[in-house]
């Protein structure tokens, strides 16, 4: 597993640290961690009734079901909400109607580890936070978030913030690290 691992980070690094201008120690501790989630998720990801091949370079991707692709998620959550100079509020006066289906996918939370833990299944929580994070980059693309009046945009931040928490309890439980930036 070593060499698989070591194989891993050099991608990682090919791949997102090629012109980094961060301090070396910085980069190599983000390197291990997307090192770390990219195999984590793709080996916790799987359901162990199922065969599995591992594929690498898939395994480090941005894009699909990976680990660095819900990291990436969350850290762009992180992002919009310290762009932002207002502070995550719930307003009862707001009509959460375009972020429902998040809100709703907050409240499973609870549910989904309960069911991963009777059924021995850590795949079950990799596929509820992978889901979370692709209906999250859904929403912000169809909803701004930054620049609105101030009673959506602290709605908003706050359902972003319940999201980027439940991701990072999520990740916790597969015992994946985050990132607040990529």
């Amino acid at each position: 597993a070593d060499t698989l691992i070591d194989d891993i980070e050099s991608l990682v690094r090919e791949q997102y640290f090629q012109d980094s201008e961060l301090p070396a120690q910085e980069q190599e501790r983000r390197i291990q961690v997307i090192a770390r989630a990219s195999y984590w998720y793709y080996l916790l990801g799987t359901s162990a009734k199922r065969d599995m091949v591992f594929d690498e370079k898939a395994s480090v991707s941005l894009t699909g079901k990976t680990g660095p692709y819900i990291l990436y998620a969350y850290a762009r959550i992180q992002s919009i909400l310290h762009k932002s100079d207002l502070k995550p509020e719930a307003s009862a006066e707001y009509d959460y109607e375009a972020e429902r289906a998040l809100l709703t996918a907050t409240l499973k939370f609870p549910e989904m580890a309960a069911l991963a833990t009777s059924e021995l299944d850590p795949a079950i929580i990799a596929q509820y936070i992978y889901e979370l994070a692709e209906l999250t980059n859904s929403y912000y693309h169809k909803y701004p978030v930054i620049g609105q009046e101030t009673q959506v945009e602290q709605s908003r931040l706050y359902v972003l913030d319940q999201v980027s928490q439940c991701i990072r309890h999520g990740l916790s439980l597969l015992t994946i690290e985050t990132l607040p930036e990529m």
